[in-house]
């Protein structure tokens, strides 16, 4: 007949006991909002301001300006959330 294998690393061991359940390490795990969809809004104003620069001083400001607006407006949107979650 086969043994059974115990000990205190074993599920039937020492520290385990019949009916609790082990959460592991990320118990008490929140989820940031200010998550990844959030920060992808910052990448538009990068590939904006690098294709407009053979195109002329006229078009390469108007680039920066909007990179710069593009910018800000996910700061303040990440911002929001911040406060939205407090």
């Amino acid at each position: 007949m086969a043994k059974k294998f115990g000990g205190q690393f074993s599920p039937d061991g020492d520290t385990f006991e019949r009916g609790e359940i082990n959460t592991g390490a990320y118990e008490k795990v929140r989820v940031d909002p200010m998550g990844a969809r959030s920060n992808l809004l910052f990448i538009p104003a990068i590939p904006m301001v690098f294709m407009s620069l053979n195109k002329g001083a006229v078009a390469l400001i108007v680039a920066l300006i909007s990179a710069v607006m593009l910018t800000l407006a996910a700061w303040l949107l990440r911002g929001g959330l911040t406060l939205k979650q407090n």
